[in-house]
């Protein structure tokens, strides 16, 4: 088969353009300040990178003395899901952590009671709980050492600045 001559640059302008990727913007100031409160290192790679953070992160995130607002502007802007159980949102209370940490993460923990009379909602949950599964298990959340540029425009929240 032929190709011509004219389509050539055509198909190269077109192919660059699929070749741009997705930078995280410099940190703003309170990722130092994150540094000098003693954040763990794994911690501090993950926010670096601008990637979500683990029950564990936010935790120690917590423990450190980082208030909840903060906290939650980061989870907004990574833009992902987090559902924690009742007991990861009691961990989190028996941290320290504060209302406004607690209603974000825990606001779907007991909104609903799920009885034998509410089988559309147990079947939703279960449909949820495998999505979830699934997604965790993506390299990007899953890979410790998934460090290429977010699937997503990420921009450090206004208030860490």
């Amino acid at each position: 088969m032929h190709v011509p001559r004219f389509l050539l640059p055509v198909a190269a302008i077109l192919l660059s353009g699929c070749a741009t990727t997705r930078e995280v913007p410099p940190p703003p100031p309170y990722v130092a300040t994150l540094k000098t409160m003693g954040v763990a290192p794994t911690t501090m790679k993950r926010i670096e990178a601008a990637r979500v953070l683990t029950f564990a992160d936010v935790l120690e995130l917590v423990k450190k003395g980082v208030p909840g607002d903060k906290i939650v502007a980061y989870m907004k802007a990574t833009r992902a899901p987090y559902a924690y159980s009742q007991e990861q949102v009691n961990a989190l209370v028996d941290a320290g952590a504060d209302s406004t940490l607690v209603n974000y993460v825990g606001r779907a923990a007991g909104d609903l009671m799920i009885d034998s009379q509410n089988e559309p909602q147990q079947q939703r949950i279960l449909r949820d709980a495998k999505w979830q599964r699934k997604l965790w298990n993506d390299p990007y959340f899953a890979d410790e050492e998934f460090w290429g540029p977010p699937p997503f425009g990420f921009g450090w929240p206004a208030i860490w600045y």
